[in-house]
């Protein structure tokens, strides 16, 4: 768990990423979000088939911490 004096750190630095323009504020891109989302459920798609099939427990993790990117 994170202390108090690390979240302020953390929080200057997330501020001065975005003054130094490490880090840039924009407009979502409905079309790259709707394909993201394909590709998650597509990922999750893939990792209960095999669940189902008992194919690979390990896929069967990748494929599912896959689909959170």
């Amino acid at each position: 768990m994170l202390n108090n004096k690390r979240i302020e750190v953390a929080e200057q630095n997330f501020r001065q990423d975005l003054r130094d323009e490490h880090i840039k504020k924009q407009k979502s891109d409905t079309n790259l979000i709707h394909a993201f989302v394909d590709s998650s459920n597509e990922s999750l798609n893939v990792a209960e088939y095999l669940f189902k099939e008992e194919i690979s427990s390990m896929w069967v993790i990748m494929s599912s911490y896959y689909s959170m990117y």
